[in-house]
């Protein structure tokens, strides 16, 4: 079973990674709940007062667009990121390791250019986006994540496609039950 996990570096950095992804995980799991608890208010107000909320509807569709994008970002860290199996039966474990870098940095490519083009439509949201929109924040606030986000998935791949060109760990992305 091969490892893609990203391990963290030994010593003060280490602790510093550690609770930085600790702090991700809580941050999805806090809005997970804030979301579970916000959709079962709105649901027992319509039923019974038929009221709900204003505001609600708005900010779940913004909290399941920030986990769900936190959350791939923890899926690659973790090596639980969508795979493919292509190559797994053909290839030597030599060529695999090869091919897993090289997907690994085309993904970092896609995933730059993603980081990029959130870059831009946050930037087009801020000059040419409304007012505050939910909460008192700016559209443009509310979209940060894209750019974030991807960021952080880009940061990742790149770590991984490094570390398994040094042979540091074992990744290879196209061997699904095998992460």
């Amino acid at each position: 079973m091969a490892d893609t996990t990203i391990p963290a570096p030994p010593g003060a950095f280490s602790k510093l990674i550690g609770f930085f992804h600790h702090l991700e995980e809580g941050v999805i799991v806090g809005m997970l709940l804030t979301m579970i608890i916000l959709t079962c208010l709105q649901v027992g107000m319509r039923s019974f007062f038929s009221s709900g909320l204003e505001w609600a509807d708005s900010l779940l569709r913004y909290l399941v667009l920030w986990s769900g994008l936190l959350g791939a970002a923890i899926c690659t860290r973790q090596g639980q990121h969508i795979n493919i199996d292509l190559a797994s039966r053909l290839l030597s474990a030599r060529w695999l390791r090869w091919l897993g870098v090289a997907l690994n940095l085309f993904s970092t490519m896609v995933c730059a250019g993603l980081t990029w083009s959130g870059y831009l439509f946050v930037k087009s949201e801020m000059e040419f986006g409304g007012d505050a929109s939910l909460l008192g924040l700016a559209n443009w606030q509310l979209s940060l994540i894209f750019p974030l986000a991807f960021a952080l998935i880009t940061l990742r791949f790149l770590i991984i496609a490094i570390k398994s060109a040094l042979g540091k760990i074992q990744a290879a992305p196209i061997i699904p039950g095998k992460v």
